[in-house]
């Protein structure tokens, strides 16, 4: 039997729900961590998980297969306007900033300011897209 769980918790800020697949001594060091990003509630903050997360450590459910960061990408592109990762971003577009969690950018080819929400893979990897 592993001891690999897919773990819910409960954001106290925004009330969405972020989920976490590994055991309990990783899950437990991902909330000691430093600042915390909020995935599904798009913010992050400058204190750790632990703060924010409400973890429901008497349920956790079985471990899941997690899509590749092939399959992430690929199913961005087929849902927005424009996918890629950061590398693709400053191909396609001039950053000017971010503001609220989100990234505002002139695209290079035609002059036209975006803004193009992002997130992260199961892996890590964070991809832009424009919704």
């Amino acid at each position: 039997m592993s001891d690999v769980k897919m773990w819910s918790a409960k954001c106290k800020k925004c009330g969405e729900t972020a989920r976490f697949q590994g055991t309990r001594e990783e899950l437990e060091a991902y909330l000691d961590q430093e600042s915390f990003h909020c995935n599904p509630g798009h913010h992050m903050e400058l204190c750790g998980p632990r703060v924010y997360l409400e973890v429901d450590y008497d349920n956790p459910g079985e471990p899941e297969e997690l899509p590749t960061d092939e399959q992430v990408l690929a199913d961005l592109k087929t849902r927005y306007r424009w996918a890629g990762d950061t590398k693709a971003l400053g191909e396609e577009f001039e950053v000017v900033g971010f503001s609220f969690g989100l990234c505002v950018a002139v695209r290079k080819a035609t002059g036209d300011k975006e803004v193009l929400d992002f997130m992260h893979t199961p892996d890590g990897t964070r991809y832009y897209y424009l919704p």
